[in-house]
């Protein structure tokens, strides 16, 4: 309902107002935040993998099955999946009548299997070692029409060197080339030429995934995110808008997900950076993810 809307508005802006900087994970969101952060600094984040736990994954070509790898608590990895299924699915079966969709994921709706009842779709819901799922797999196909800021599950394919194929959403926040890191494809038509396009080429699906995970290791691995997380933790402390004795640590935990609880902490003097050990190992604990 509107209302909802606008009070959930009201309580996002209620949480700026009290914020020192302001963090996205996009550079999308990060303007439209500052629009309503009363003038607070707003600064970009990124989304972040551990690439080492990906880094020995091998795609499989030969098993001509596509994946898709969701939380369905979230509308828009719902209608992802309903949208594939009923619209790029036939398409794709039309041209090659053998691939195969593996769909897995948290919270996957029991109607679904009653409702595309076909048996070239594997119902896998939650898995609990995502390489095995992308090692036996030929491509992630990524079909989010809505939804904003960036996708994990797609940091995490191209991670994987398993080559991606998706909406133009599906990649928002992603430095992604066409064609060089990922296939980007906005119709049905569209996507599944390009699913197919990946499947029959297997040495131009290799390369694609091979540049994919190159530039995750590059700019989106925990030490990148890292690095930035601790550039905005330098920026606050040089604007002088907290005083020493307000001086915050930046403390952050991490999961194969990426970064999973941010905060702010006040330090004593002792603690401050430049003030003793505690400096070099936060720093060190940084540099590790």
């Amino acid at each position: 309902s509107s209302r909802r809307r606008h009070t959930r508005y009201i309580s996002v802006t209620g949480v700026q107002t009290c914020a020192l900087p302001i963090l996205a994970v996009t550079g999308s969101d990060a303007g439209q935040l500052g629009v309503i952060g009363a003038g607070k600094p707003t600064h970009v984040v990124s989304n972040g993998v551990d690439t080492r736990a990906f880094a020995t994954v091998r795609h499989d070509p030969a098993s001509r099955t596509v994946l898709f790898l969701g939380n369905y608590e979230y509308a828009p990895n719902v209608d992802a999946v309903e949208w594939a299924l009923t619209e790029i699915a036939p398409k794709v079966w039309a041209e090659s009548p053998n691939v195969r969709f593996r769909i897995c994921g948290h919270g996957m709706p029991e109607s679904w299997a009653k409702r595309f009842p076909d048996a070239r779709i594997e119902w896998r819901g939650y898995v609990p070692d995502l390489t095995e799922v992308q090692a036996d797999s030929a491509v992630f196909m990524a079909p989010l029409r809505f939804g904003g800021g960036s996708k994990l599950k797609v940091l995490e394919a191209m991670a994987a060197g398993l080559p991606v194929v998706s909406t133009r959403e599906g990649l928002s926040g992603l430095p992604v080339t066409d064609g060089r890191h990922a296939l980007i494809a906005d119709s049905p038509e569209a996507m599944a030429k390009a699913l197919m396009q990946v499947i029959d080429h297997p040495d131009a699906a290799r390369a694609l995934g091979q540049e994919a995970r190159a530039l995750v290791q590059a700019e989106f691995d925990w030490s990148a995110v890292a690095a930035q997380l601790e550039a905005v933790y330098a920026s606050v402390l040089a604007s002088g808008d907290i005083s020493k004795s307000d001086t915050y640590d930046l403390a952050f935990s991490t999961d194969l997900k990426g970064i999973t609880a941010l905060r702010l902490e006040a330090l004593p003097d002792d603690r401050l950076p430049g003030h003793g050990p505690r400096s070099e190992e936060h720093t060190s604990e940084l540099q590790s993810h």
